[in-house]
């Protein structure tokens, strides 16, 4: 609180308006915050090792605000600035992180914001990918968020999630192809039914 106190008012909305980011590029930041200046900002804070890390990602630089500073931010947002927690800034910073290749961070906002539709979109986006990567626990996570609503009334959800399952729980994995098969079935797509029937066979 000391150390914020002493920043410029303008470095404080900065960090008030990014403060619902997990990790961040200069760009993501800037698109957020709408500050030109955000990486040279989020650079000092950085070196001066003001509860802000560079981190290495495959993103290219990206920075990190300590939890505890975060925190702290949050916090003071909801006092100060309650727009930068409001559901429209996180769908914002949502959509910057998803094109910035930061897709986890995404669904993390956009689940604080109960977005599931963009969930399931982006799910559906990344789902053979990231099946392709063995990255079957997160891709699994983001599907079971969604509302029963949701992701019962999607046929390529419920595929994604029996693939997710096939070797953890086959006997789940065999009732959600099942009910992906009836859904393909219902829309008439005769390549998705064969899919399931394929996963319930492997």
């Amino acid at each position: 609180g000391e150390i914020f106190a002493r920043f410029e008012r303008e470095t404080q909305q900065f960090l008030l308006r990014i403060a619902c980011l997990p990790r961040m590029s200069a760009a993501v930041a800037e698109g957020l915050s709408g500050d030109p200046k955000a990486g040279r900002l989020l650079l000092n804070l950085a070196l001066n090792d003001y509860f802000v890390s560079e981190v290495a990602a495959e993103e290219g630089r990206v920075f990190q605000l300590h939890p505890l500073l975060r925190d702290f931010l949050r916090n003071r947002a909801a006092q100060d600035l309650p727009e930068a927690l409001a559901p429209a800034h996180l769908r914002r910073a949502a959509s910057l992180l998803a094109a910035a290749g930061q897709v986890e961070d995404a669904v993390s906002l956009l689940a604080e914001c109960r977005d599931w539709p963009e969930i399931a979109r982006l799910a559906a986006g990344a789902a053979d990918t990231m099946l392709a990567q063995g990255r079957s626990e997160t891709l699994a996570g983001w599907l079971e968020l969604l509302p029963a609503e949701v992701l019962g009334g999607d046929a390529h959800l419920l595929k994604a999630l029996a693939a997710c399952r096939g070797e953890s729980s086959p006997r789940a994995a065999r009732r959600l192809y099942e009910q992906a098969f009836e859904a393909f079935r219902r829309s008439g797509d005769q390549g998705g039914m064969i899919e399931c029937c394929a996963g319930v066979i492997d």
